[in-house]
């Protein structure tokens, strides 16, 4: 969004710095990332990801604003990149399948996709 950029970059600038200075380490992932380990896709729909987050919270309806289950998809990933998954698995009841799909985690040399079930 042109509208939008500038106030985002100068505000990630500052964030970055300010991360920098107190030792603070930083974590990015991609929209595709968070995509495909929330939807089971890295092209998912918003409506599907927020769908998604909606069930994996056990909320009544969908997160709203937009921006909710956005930054809920981010945490997710993040819990699931810094290898915390196992207490958020059993803090929600919720289980792991791993499936042979293209993604960034590996199965016996295969890739895989996690797929979070009630």
């Amino acid at each position: 969004n042109l509208k939008t950029a500038m106030p985002v970059s100068q505000a990630k600038g500052v964030i970055l710095l300010t991360a920098a200075k107190k030792n603070i380490p930083v974590y990015e992932f991609t929209p595709p990332q968070v995509k495909m380990l929330v939807a089971g896709s890295g092209r998912a729909e918003k409506i599907h990801v927020q769908k998604k987050i909606q069930a994996i919270f056990g909320m009544k309806d969908i997160p709203k604003p937009d921006d909710v289950a956005d930054a809920l998809a981010v945490a997710l990933t993040y819990v699931f990149a810094r290898n915390a998954w196992q207490d958020f698995l059993k803090h929600y009841n919720t289980r792991v399948e791993l499936r042979p799909a293209f993604s960034h985690k590996k199965k016996n040399g295969q890739r895989s996709i996690i797929i979070l079930k009630k």
